[in-house]
């Protein structure tokens, strides 16, 4: 299931208006061992550029993921999930 949303920022410092094109999307996660799998795994999606908040839930084998979709989509998402030696 994904959801779009637009953002509207204000950059005080420079008096800026930024639009970013938001999406949350879940995944369906398979290879979770255990605290540490879910715990790695959410890591490396946080650390994801583009990536605004991830979070994994070891007992329901699901990632939530919100990103900025101007800079990455749910194939690069999946992608990241594969690398990091999981099914999504």
């Amino acid at each position: 299931m994904a959801h779009f949303y637009l953002k509207f920022l204000f950059t005080p410092l420079y008096g800026l208006y930024q639009f970013m094109l938001k999406q949350v999307i879940t995944f369906k996660i398979e290879g979770m061992k255990c605290a540490g799998c879910s715990n790695h795994l959410e890591k490396e999606l946080n650390n994801f550029n583009g990536v605004i908040k991830a979070t994994v839930n070891l007992a329901t084998e699901k990632s939530t993921v919100e990103f900025d979709a101007e800079k990455i989509t749910t194939e690069d998402l999946i992608l990241k999930i594969v690398d990091s030696g999981f099914k999504g």
